[in-house]
């Protein structure tokens, strides 16, 4: 028992990408799921129901095909750049650790709507990556970071909370896209203390 215990430990620590695909896997089989069963008034972040697991199931809810199938195309990127890169077991605790952190950071804006939706996850994934990648692909690593960065200027999270968006006919919270940087950097730092003890 012993010996097969640290044999899986041993391929995590060398799993060279595949639990990041994994936690890709995870977050679109879910969002499909979720989909597929409707009822949102079950599963995404509300102010007035404060259930603990919506903090996990509001990233996986999401409002009409568009919305689910834009955030499926990103986490199909992230696994595929988590595959590429080899990125380490770390940095996919990480990423989970900032799921539902990413929706408990929206809980502290007081007029925060019915929010559903894994876009802020990905971006946390977007940042754990990158900052991963600064240690052995630093050019890589940089423009990742810059482009998120970018972004986030441009979306510009500190003015109004919602902003209508065309592109899959609903509207976008851009805070859920900075609390999602915010908990990837918190979650990445946490985990490298931690592992530097």
């Amino acid at each position: 028992m012993l010996s097969w215990l640290g044999r899986a430990l041993g391929a995590a620590r060398a799993d060279h990408g595949r639990v990041w695909m994994l936690v890709c896997a995870l977050f679109g089989s879910g969002a499909l799921l979720l989909f597929a069963v409707g009822e949102p008034g079950r599963w995404t972040l509300q102010r007035d129901a404060l259930e603990p697991w919506r903090l996990f199931s509001a990233a996986l809810w999401h409002w009409n095909a568009l919305h689910l199938a834009g955030n499926l195309a990103a986490l199909a990127v992230l696994a595929l750049l988590g595959r590429r890169a080899a990125l380490p077991l770390r940095a996919a605790a990480a990423w989970l650790l900032a799921w539902p952190m990413t929706q408990a950071l929206l809980l502290l804006h007081p007029a925060l709507p019915e929010f559903g939706g894994l876009s802020g996850v990905v971006h946390a994934g977007v940042l754990i990556a990158g900052l991963h990648l600064l240690r052995r692909q630093r050019v890589l690593g940089l423009l990742l970071l810059a482009g998120l960065m970018g972004k986030l200027l441009v979306e510009q999270p500190w003015g109004p909370l919602l902003r209508p968006n065309d592109w899959w006919g609903g509207a976008s919270l851009p805070l859920a896209h900075a609390t999602g940087v915010l908990s990837g950097l918190i979650a990445a730092g946490l985990l490298r203390r931690r592992t530097r003890r």
